[in-house]
Order: structure tokens, then C-alpha cells, then sequence
């Protein structure tokens, strides 16, 4: 009889008001520790894309970098990089240059004329 009249105080107190506040405390307390470390989870997560995609960019740049000083170790490259940056010939050689408004004005095109000069030359006033 013993036993049984324990398991009844054991049903009491589990079925009791102040037994049913304490577990649904521990439930919030538990649920709110668990959002808080998914929401952790998934800042960690951005930060670790953004930092493979620095990474990458990084390396395409070193590539990118390394690929230069390839081409500027040889006289070749040497000479191509000076010719694109600064207007240089070899001794006997001559330069050309190309003036891109004369050509537009050659061909009767003029960036300066708007949409109202273009309209009064088509009238002929």
C-alpha cells in the first residue's frame, strides 16, 4: 500500500500548477537559449562566405599580380608595358596618332551639336 500512495504524491506534485510554471520556464529558457545560439550559427555563416569570397578575390588578384611580374621579368613585356603607358618608340621608329574628334568631324559628326542645333540644320535656318 506503501507504494502506491507514493506514486500517488509523485502524480500530485507533476500535476500541480506550480509544477506545470517551473517546466514551461525551463521550456522557454531552453527554447530561447536555443534560438539565440541558431541565430549565432548563422551570422558565423555569413561571415564565412563573405570571407571565402574575399579569399578567392584575393587569390585571383595574386594570380592576376603574379601573371604581371611574369611578363614584366622578360625584356619583351618590359618593352610592351612602356609602349602601352607612355608614348615611346625605338630609334628609327616612328609614332602615328589617331585624333578621334578630327575624325568626327571628318565624317560630320559632332558631339557638341544637341538635339535642338541638329533640328535647326535639318530646317536650313
Amino acid at each position: 500500500m506503501t507504494g502506491f500512495q507514493g506514486r500517488s504524491i509523485y502524480r500530485r506534485v507533476a500535476n500541480s500548477t506550480l509544477s506545470i510554471v517551473v517546466l514551461v520556464v525551463l521550456a522557454v529558457l531552453v527554447s530561447r537559449s536555443l534560438w539565440d545560439i541558431y541565430l549565432k550559427s548563422r551570422v558565423s555563416g555569413e561571415k564565412q562566405a563573405e570571407t571565402e569570397k574575399k579569399l578567392n578575390d584575393l587569390l585571383a588578384r595574386k594570380a592576376e599580380l603574379e601573371y604581371d611580374i611574369g611578363r614584366l621579368s622578360t625584356p619583351l613585356g618590359v618593352e610592351q608595358e612602356l609602349r602601352s603607358k607612355y608614348n615611346v618608340v625605338k630609334p628609327g621608329e616612328e609614332a602615328i596618332v589617331i585624333d578621334n574628334k578630327s575624325l568626327k568631324v571628318e565624317a560630320g559628326i559632332s558631339n557638341d551639336e544637341g538635339i535642338w542645333d541638329r533640328f535647326v540644320n535639318w530646317l536650313g535656318l
